[in-house]
């Protein structure tokens, strides 16, 4: 690599890694806390001729990624590397410059995806709020699911369930560990969601044990009937999960989670 083609580089990649023959550049997508590090090299057995490889990285130490989109950007690298050692580029920087566009072109479509599947959950939500009207104004009934996983330890899987919750005004309790479960209370539609979301995931078994009888309350908090938990709480411990829903007179839902 000559002088002058490293000076562009830098000036238009200022957080480049150099290297003897080679420029590495991560590039970010989106919240997602991953990372492609592009790599041009100068394979000077070939007479200077340049090749393009990418990888995958973790932006911080501590994230928790979605597994499905983790799986795609994997899926994405072999075509990014294909692409541009098929362009022809002729220096280093057009290299870089032409997996910036297809990753950037990536970006898009994942941030399109997932502004779509939030308008959906909206959309969802607003539903079931105009259908539920009449049932809430005359005290709505909370239904309470309980779900059965083989194991419940990824902690991407785990900030998902605390999302969805956020997102889909659930609330409940998730056993984490061997094996793993979750209760969650919240209207039908949004639980059925919840569910739908949830096994778009890699599990080894991952079950809807049911819901658990229904109960009439007739207490009130703003005008809303009461919840029996206030947020989704995490737990480690199967004694501890039973003793929270025996707390709340969900005596039930142990057992109709580990099929007792």
């Amino acid at each position: 690599m000559d002088e002058e083609e490293l000076i562009v580089v830098e000036a238009c990649y200022p957080t480049r890694t150099l290297k003897t023959n080679s420029v590495t550049v991560e590039f970010g997508i989106g919240a997602i806390p991953r990372a492609i590090s592009v790599t041009v090299s100068v394979d000077k057995w070939k007479g200077g001729r340049l090749s393009t490889t990418a990888t995958l990285v973790k932006k911080e130490a501590n994230s928790t990624p979605n597994n499905r989109l983790t799986k795609l950007l994997l899926d994405f690298l072999p075509s990014l590397t294909a692409d541009c050692n098929a362009s022809g580029s002729a220096t280093v920087y057009e290299s870089i410059r032409s997996a910036e566009t297809l990753i950037s072109e990536l970006d898009d479509e994942l941030r399109i995806e997932e502004e779509e599947r939030r308008t959906m959950l909206a959309h969802a939500v607003a539903i079931e709020n105009r259908t539920s009207g009449e049932e809430e104004a005359s005290d709505a009934i909370l239904r309470t699911a309980v779900f059965y996983s083989h194991h419940l330890i990824a902690r991407s899987k785990r900030a998902l369930i605390k999302s969805l919750s956020g997102e889909l005004d659930l609330s409940g309790l998730t056993l984490v560990g061997w094996p793993g479960a979750i209760v969650v209370e919240g209207t039908k539609t949004n639980i059925d969601l919840f569910e739908k979301e949830l096994k778009r995931q890699n599990w080894k078994h991952f079950a809807n044990r049911g819901c658990l009888p229904v109960e009439k309350s007739t207490r009130r908090r703003r005008g809303r009937r009461a919840r029996k938990f206030s947020g989704m709480i995490e737990l480690d411990s199967v004694s501890v999960f039973s003793a929270h829903c025996d707390k709340v007179d969900l005596h039930g839902a142990v057992e109709l989670a580990f099929r007792l």
